[in-house]
Formats: structure tokens, sequence, C-alpha cells
């Protein structure tokens, strides 16, 4: 039975299968086309985002165009309150600390593990709304 989620999505990478297999695991735990986005790259995640207003954002740092701690700052400054989840492709310690000192929620090195992944991403679209946050409420 699938529970009732909260909040819109934002899947950033540009690894076609990783944003396959995450888009599969969130459409089955109850997340619908609607509230659902993914996107190729950081430039068409900053041209969405703040129409969007996700309340989650998960961020593959491989992107093409920029990288984790160039976009970061930019999403934060369009939606402040979005929780991000930073998939790193190249793990330094450098690294882990200057993505968490911008305020990711959970920070992995790819390939994520599955069940870590779903107990962040679960926990988080399946709690109420803050009210007037940017989860995906216009106010």
């Amino acid at each position: 039975m699938r529970r009732t989620t909260t909040g819109k999505v934002l899947l950033v990478s540009s690894d076609k299968p990783l944003r396959g297999q995450l888009r599969a695991w969130l459409v089955h735990e109850g997340m619908t086309g609607n509230s659902l986005c993914t996107v190729a790259s950081g430039r068409a995640c900053q041209t969405i985002v703040s129409q969007l207003r996700p309340r989650v954002t998960v961020i593959d740092d491989a992107e093409p165009d920029t990288d984790g701690p160039t976009l970061l700052p930019t999403l934060r400054q369009q939606v402040p309150d979005v929780l991000v989840v930073y998939l790193a492709t190249y793990h330094t310690a450098e690294l882990e600390r200057e993505i968490r000192q911008l305020g990711v929620l959970y920070y992995t090195e790819k390939p994520p593990d599955e069940g870590s992944l779903r107990k962040v991403l679960g926990t988080v679209l399946h709690q109420p709304l803050p009210q007037g946050s940017a989860a995906g409420i216009n106010t």
C-alpha cells in the first residue's frame, strides 16, 4: 500500500540510468507525475526550481555544466528551505565538508546505498508540510 507523499521532488542528474532508478523508486513510493520532475543539468535545475519550488532536490554532482558547490548556493537563493540530497561522484573529505556547510539534508557517495536513501527520502516525503514552506505550496 502506498503512503501519501507531500511536496515535490526535483532530480538533477545527467546520469540517465540513475535518474530512471530514482524516479522509479519515487513513483513506487507514491510520487505522481505532477510532483516529480527530473532534469539533466544544473542549468535546467536553475531554470525550473523557482517555478517548481520542490520540497526535496536530489543533486548528482556529475553535471556537465556546473558542480555541486556552485549549484547549491544558487538553489538556496531561489528556494531557501529546499531540502537537498547530494550524491558525490568523487568523494573527498574536503568536498563533504564544503557540501555539508552549505546545509544539505543528506550527503552520500555514488552509487547511493538504496536502503539509506529510501529511509531519508521516505521520512521527508511522508511528513506533513510546514505551513507556507517552499515544498510545493504557493503562498
